[in-house]
């Protein structure tokens, strides 16, 4: 009788944990957290719910577990992010030794925009990832790898006041190793943009002086057309 009832009990368990609904996961994310998951449906296994970060929708996140990453220690899904001029796919584990990622899809320009909005940049094209790998440890990104690309085209910025418009080629970004990214036009060994995630939550971003010729507004000066002859930083968590 005891075991039958243990029986009874463990299968009720099992079942609420199948069933546990997507609501549950609010429970999980820090009330301060930067991004938030809302509308959910499904499952803590198969779901979906709006992602939003810094106060945007981002997208309708979409998500399945894989059982078969409990053979390596771990808990993974697989993913898809879709929304106006964005459509993303991709698997995330997580472990002992960490989170991994592997991103593959497009990013419409005007979705790049509203983020780029506050600082009067606006760009057009798509943004291509292919692969793009990451490893973070916590909230620190150890490592990414991958191919980001950009099909070019027209883009407007805002300098001192004044509003400027040029054209760029076709960009690639070369991933890694690490947490940092440096960014080439399509068939050229000089860097345009060094970028680096940094330990303390801040991005830096580094322009040089080929990029601001590139741009039509040229740094001034003997640098040579890779140094980097503006630097900003950013907080991004």
């Amino acid at each position: 009788m005891a075991r039958t009832i243990a029986v009874g009990v463990a299968l009720f368990l099992a079942f609420l944990v199948i069933r546990a609904p997507a609501g549950l996961i609010r429970v999980f994310v820090p009330e301060d957290a930067p991004v938030g998951l809302f509308e959910l449906d499904g499952t803590l296994w198969h779901g979906a719910g709006d992602l939003v970060a810094g106060g945007q929708r981002v997208g309708r996140l979409g998500w399945s577990f894989r059982p078969v990453t409990l053979l390596s220690a771990g808990a993974g899904y697989d993913l898809t992010l879709t929304g106006d001029q964005l459509d993303l796919s991709g698997r995330v584990k997580a472990g002992p030794g960490g989170t991994t990622t592997t991103l593959n899809g497009e990013i419409g320009a005007p979705f790049v925009n509203v983020w780029l909005a506050p600082y009067y940049i606006e760009l057009s094209g798509t943004f291509m990832l292919e692969d793009v790998r990451t490893e973070a440890t916590g909230l620190r990104l150890d490592d990414v790898s991958g191919s980001l690309s950009w099909d070019g085209g027209p883009i407007s910025y805002r300098l001192s006041g004044k509003l400027y418009r040029s054209t760029l080629p076709p960009l690639f970004a070369a991933l890694g190793p690490g947490s940092v990214a440096t960014v080439y036009a399509r068939g050229d060994a000089t860097p345009l943009l060094h970028a680096a995630l940094l330990e303390n939550g801040f991005a830096r971003f580094g322009v040089t002086k080929y990029l601001t010729r590139m741009l039509g507004n040229p740094w001034p000066g003997g640098d040579p057309d890779h140094a980097v002859v503006l630097e900003v930083e950013e907080q991004v968590f």
